[in-house]
């Protein structure tokens, strides 16, 4: 499957993750973090609740490497197997875990396998075959003092999920309408979509809505309180981990209005800096709002993709 030198480590495949092994996961996280090649996200936070979905590489009762996987699908001919992050000590490792990965993924062709890696830290991907084909930032803004709530554009009312209407299907359908024409955008389940709103640090009144005088949803933004360890970041930090306007109602302040709200809710909530995470090659250049508002680029995160037939 490659050509690149095998080490000790190629000879054992990794296991799937059991919560006793998230500290070995967080020591490998932060030192990825440190040498800038993986960003914190809010799996750090809740690694014995997703160890399902974590593989991990033990070697003489050390962990050197593991990944986060999952599926998704764009389109019922389009299968993504996307693995964020990928943490490994060393080269030995992380081929071992390519290896491995791809050797899943291969089973159930045609798919694609996309990796999260910060830029300019490909390491061994290109031998592996994956190509840069996306890049993200993350934008913080280092504290939400000097925000005071704005109204809502005229014909629109604020609500959240606390109030319990509109009903979860209608933010999903909004939510739907606003990201169908994204990049490698894939329809969420209404399950997994409610698991979203009320995961950790999502506090209810952090999930904002714009409805129109129909009560339909226009616009979102879903916000929550996550405490990175080790992070240089005043702590909490309010993450905005959604942003989107359905097309019919765009271009008139909702977007905007939201996410000053939310960060004002945020800070009341105790936050201490804000942070968003934006495609930065989206032909709407939202990250250009984000700067309006006062957050700034600090990690540029590269996405490697290769399609396996």
């Amino acid at each position: 499957m490659d050509n690149v030198p095998r080490g000790p480590l190629s000879l054992f495949w990794p296991r799937q993750a059991q919560p006793s092994d998230a500290e070995a996961i967080k020591h490998l996280w932060w030192a990825e973090a440190r040498r800038g090649r993986s960003d914190q996200s809010w799996w750090l936070s809740e690694i014995e609740e997703t160890s399902s979905r974590w593989i991990v590489l033990e070697h003489e009762g050390q962990i050197r490497g593991a990944a986060f996987m999952f599926w998704h699908q764009p389109t019922k001919a389009d299968r993504v197997l996307l693995v964020q992050p990928l943490l490994a000590a060393d080269e030995d490792a992380e081929g071992s875990l390519l290896r491995w990965i791809l050797n899943e993924a291969s089973d159930l062709p045609p798919c694609r396998v996309q990796i999260w890696r910060g830029c300019g830290h490909d390491g061994l991907l290109p031998d592996f075959g994956f190509a840069h084909t996306r890049t993200y930032w993350r934008m913080d803004r280092p504290t939400l003092e000097g925000l005071e709530p704005v109204d809502l554009p005229s014909g629109y009312t604020l609500v959240s999920t606390d109030e319990g209407q509109p009903p979860v299907a209608d933010w999903l359908t909004a939510y739907d309408r606003a990201f169908s024409e994204e990049w490698d955008y894939s329809p969420e389940p209404i399950d997994r979509f409610t698991r979203r709103l009320t995961r950790q640090g999502h506090h209810q009144r952090l999930n904002l809505a714009a409805i129109d005088d129909e009560g339909r949803v226009a616009s979102l933004v879903l916000c929550r309180l996550a405490f990175h360890s080790g992070d240089a970041r005043p702590q909490p930090v309010g993450s905005v981990d959604v942003v989107g306007t359905v097309p019919n109602a765009r271009r008139k302040g909702l977007a905007r209005a939201l996410m000053i709200q939310g960060l004002c809710r945020l800070r009341s909530n105790d936050a201490r800096s804000g942070s968003i995470r934006v495609d930065a090659e989206n032909p709407s250049q939202s990250y250009r709002l984000y700067q309006e508002l006062g957050f700034e680029k600090v990690f540029e995160l590269c996405i490697f993709e290769r399609h396996l037939a």
